[in-house]
């Protein structure tokens, strides 16, 4: 319980740390958690035990009260209470583009939004987070993930549905519905 209520807090904890010291995010990342899973088939894009891939899709990036470009690299979100050294807990640039082209899905990419301007569907992010289960997608898909920007970014992950706190059980990365 401890663990969701952290990831609740901190993304406005972060927003009154910006606000207070008088700097503000260059632009705002609109974001949504789509589920989380295990696997795709036997012996491909396996999770592991413990572990689950964990699927956001990144909708707009809103650049439209800044006069100069906001640049912003996926690979550089995470969620800093699961970061390793291995990589887990930060959106990665392998298993992005590998679930982006077994699912057919838009992968996303580092993108530059020019000043004053807003920048729609951005693409998909896959992140690999640890789970205290063996079946990964069990506890993932009762967990709230709340992404933050790389330090210096000026981004601002902003999540569209941050008070839900369940996606329906998906041990198979297809099964997840991509179109909500």
């Amino acid at each position: 319980m401890m663990k969701r209520t952290s990831m609740v807090v901190a993304p406005f904890v972060l927003a009154f740390i910006l606000a207070a010291g008088g700097c503000s995010p260059i632009a705002t990342l609109s974001y949504k958690q789509l589920g989380a899973c295990d696997d795709f088939s036997p012996d491909t894009l396996q999770a592991g035990p413990n572990k689950a891939f964990v699927f956001f899709r990144m909708d707009s990036l809103d650049n439209s009260g800044n006069g100069t470009p906001a640049t912003l690299n996926p690979f550089d979100l995470s969620v800093p209470s699961l970061v390793t050294s291995t990589g887990e807990g930060k959106i990665d640039q392998m298993w992005t583009t590998e679930w982006a082209s077994a699912l057919q899905g838009p992968p996303a990419g580092t993108v530059t939004v020019p000043p004053n301007t807003v920048q729609p569907l951005i693409g998909w992010g896959v992140m690999l987070v640890s789970t205290s289960t063996s079946d990964g997608a069990v506890e993932a898909n009762t967990t709230s993930y709340f992404l933050v920007g790389g330090a210096g970014s000026g981004i601002l992950p902003t999540k569209e549905d941050p008070t839900r706190t369940s996606w329906p059980y998906t041990r198979d990365c297809p099964s997840i519905n991509f179109a909500q």
